[in-house]
């Protein structure tokens, strides 16, 4: 179709209708719900049919939205559930992110598949998310079943009659996890006020899409009280919106490392870097290892303030490196190690800024040495806990082994080095 050949990665979503197709995940969907009464397939094809009629109008005014992430996320979202072994049952609603997992990667669907993944509210504790996740979680939010005399059906709810659904249902909740509901629901709803204010229609019951934006321009000057505030969360949702987008995969991020290459100004370039250490939480393990050799390139830059923000970020990727599986994963399973960890990276980028290219002209290798204290301190201040600092440690002492580096410089800065960590973790 159009909306197909208009994608930018049209390959992957191809790839996801493939699997879906040869695998008759449909078929199977329809048969579960026939003989065990099990009414995902409804749920997953009203999640999908209002992620792509919001996304589609978002597309229609200009958004940085992948129609085709949209789809496959919505459509594949819940594919785990069907993957729950009997006795994981009781479980299938903490489980199912984790063979959603497998089912995505196995096929080769990375980002579809991180979308899919990623769409229980509780992932909106996370400050800042892909304009595709927000419209998964807001629609996987409004889909709900319904009591209809003997038998349930799902329903589209409004985002207000979806949140009293919940609240209904968990009558023994603590007033913790309440707030943590509230707070998720306000997230969601500034969410959708930020798509009214742009034009969307949300409500299912008026099926036609909105293809322009309000005439109304906001005048900023004009506005008092709870206008200010909430023109002040569209300013954000929109500013965030973008800056994912630019982030969005690995071709992106080096299209936007291209542009801090070629920045000249300090300043600007300054803003660069502010952008990578606000973000760097939201990058994959493959974009952080091209944002680490990027910083390491600007520890010769003539500016002492943007060597010291470089190697305090380097120090930042690696500390965050090792990616924390936050989902529920099935008793007696064992996750894989990644090919490279924090550990790893760390010893690498020591033996590079204590022993730089010999190519380098003497003044910029004497950049990147006495950065290293600044890498470490930062290290060191960004762990997250014991385990991960007596790890670091424990590398960091082999190269105090004696005669290991003779010259004076080096050992000057290993002196200083030695006086950080022991300061921050005695």
């Amino acid at each position: 179709s159009e909306e197909k050949n208009e994608l930018e990665n049209p390959a992957e979503y191809k790839r996801f209708l493939k699997a879906f197709n040869d695998e008759y995940i449909y078929e199977m969907m329809k048969l579960s719900q026939e003989i065990l009464k099990f009414n995902a397939l409804g749920h997953i094809c009203g999640v999908n049919w209002i992620a792509l009629f919001i996304g589609r109008q978002l597309y229609n005014l200009g958004l940085p939205v992948d129609l085709g992430r949209i789809s496959g996320a919505a459509a594949g979202h819940d594919i785990g559930k069907y993957g729950c072994k009997d006795i994981e049952v009781e479980r299938t609603p903490y489980l199912h992110y984790y063979y959603t997992d497998m089912w995505f990667k196995k096929h080769n669907i990375p980002y579809i598949g991180h979308i899919a993944v990623n769409h229980s509210v509780w992932d909106l504790e996370l400050e800042n998310l892909p304009l595709e996740s927000l419209i998964l979680i807001y629609s996987d939010f409004r889909v709900k079943n319904a009591n209809n005399g003997p038998k349930e059906e799902m329903r589209i709810f409004s985002l207000k009659d979806s949140f009293q659904v919940i609240l209904d249902k968990l009558d023994n909740i603590d007033e913790k996890k309440r707030k943590r509901y509230c707070r998720v629901y306000k997230k969601l709803k500034d969410f959708e006020d930020y798509m009214i204010n742009l034009g969307v229609n949300v409500d299912v019951e008026n099926k036609e899409i909105s293809s322009c934006k309000k005439d109304r321009k906001p005048y900023y000057p004009l506005m008092q009280g709870q206008e200010v505030i909430q023109n002040i969360k569209f300013l954000s949702i929109e500013h965030n919106v973008n800056l994912m987008h630019e982030l969005r995969d690995e071709s992106s991020l080096n299209s936007l490392l291209e542009l801090a290459r070629s920045e000249k100004d300090w300043n600007n370039l300054r803003e660069y870097l502010q952008v990578f250490n606000e973000y760097s939480t939201y990058l994959t393990q493959n974009q952080k290892m091209i944002t680490l050799r990027y910083l390491y390139e600007q520890l010769t830059h003539p500016e002492d303030e943007i060597r010291r923000r470089s190697a305090k970020l380097i120090g930042l990727l690696i500390a965050s490196f090792d990616e924390d599986y936050r989902k529920e994963i099935p008793q007696n399973v064992t996750l894989k190690l990644p090919a490279i960890t924090s550990i790893n990276l760390l010893e690498r980028y020591l033996k590079y800024f204590l022993q730089p290219d010999h190519k380098k002209i003497a003044l910029h290798q004497s950049r990147i040495i006495n950065s290293t204290e600044n890498m470490i301190s930062s290290l060191f201040s960004n762990c997250r806990n014991n385990h991960q600092v007596s790890d670091y440690r424990k590398s960091i002492l082999k190269y105090y082994k004696k005669d290991l580096y003779t010259d004076e410089e080096i050992q000057l800065c290993l002196i200083k080095n030695r006086r950080t960590y022991i300061n921050l973790f005695r």
